[in-house]
C-alpha cells in the first residue's frame, strides 16, 4: 500500500505539477525589544550667546537648540525620531505651537561656532507640535529614516508661531521618568 504523500508526489509529477511538504514545524518569531537613545549633547543659540545645556530644552523665535546623537555602528533597520512625555508633565508652550525638526550637516560646536556659522540644515525633517496628555503617556513621532543619518539635528519654531515659546526639561532613565526626545532603533 503506497503512502500518502508518495501517492501525491507521483501523481503530482504525472502532471507535471512539483510542491513541497513542509518538513518541520512552523516557528514564531519574537518580537525584538527596540533600542533607544537619548540626546548626547543639546546646544542652545541665540544671537549672542551658544551654550551647552543637556536638560533645559527652550526654542523661540530668538533662539534655536541643536541635538547630536551618538547611534551605535550596529544599530539596523530605521531609527526614528521621537518625543515622549510622562502623563500629566507640563510643556511650557500654548497648544498650537509648532516645532520645527531639521537634519543639519554636523554637530554644532560650541567653540567655534555662532548664530552665524552654524552647521546648515540639509533637511526639513518634519513638524510637530509637542503637547502632553493629563491622563497618558504622550508620544510624538517627528519622522524616521537612515540611522547613519540620524545624528544632528536642528530645532526651530515654525514660521506661523513667531510669538511662540517651547519648552521643557529634557529626563534621561537615570533621572526618573523619561520626558524630552529620543531616538528609537534596531526594532
Amino acid at each position: 500500500m503506497q503512502s500518502l504523500s508518495g501517492f501525491l508526489l507521483g501523481s503530482a509529477t504525472f502532471f507535471g505539477f512539483t510542491f513541497a511538504l513542509p518538513t518541520s514545524p512552523l516557528v514564531t518569531l519574537d518580537r525584538r525589544a527596540c533600542s533607544t537613545v537619548y540626546p548626547t549633547s543639546m546646544i542652545e543659540v541665540t544671537p549672542f550667546y551658544a551654550g551647552r545645556t543637556d536638560r533645559d530644552f527652550c526654542v523661540d523665535s530668538t533662539k534655536v537648540r541643536y541635538a547630536h546623537f551618538d547611534i551605535p555602528s550596529n544599530a539596523i533597520g530605521a531609527c526614528q525620531l521621537e518625543f515622549i512625555f510622562p502623563k500629566g508633565y507640563s510643556i511650557g508652550n500654548v497648544e498650537s505651537s509648532q516645532l520645527n525638526v531639521w537634519k543639519t550637516d554636523r554637530p554644532f560646536d560650541t567653540i567655534n561656532d555662532t548664530w552665524s556659522s552654524s552647521p546648515q540644515t540639509t533637511t526639513h525633517f518634519g513638524t510637530v507640535t509637542l503637547k502632553s496628555k493629563p491622563s497618558e503617556e504622550a508620544r510624538i513621532i517627528v519622522n524616521s529614516g537612515d540611522c547613519k543619518s540620524m545624528r544632528d539635528f536642528k530645532f526651530t519654531i515654525a514660521e506661523n508661531n513667531r510669538d511662540a515659546t517651547i519648552a521643557y526639561e529634557q529626563q534621561y532613565p537615570m533621572t526618573g521618568p523619561v520626558a524630552g526626545m529620543r531616538i528609537v532603533h534596531s526594532c
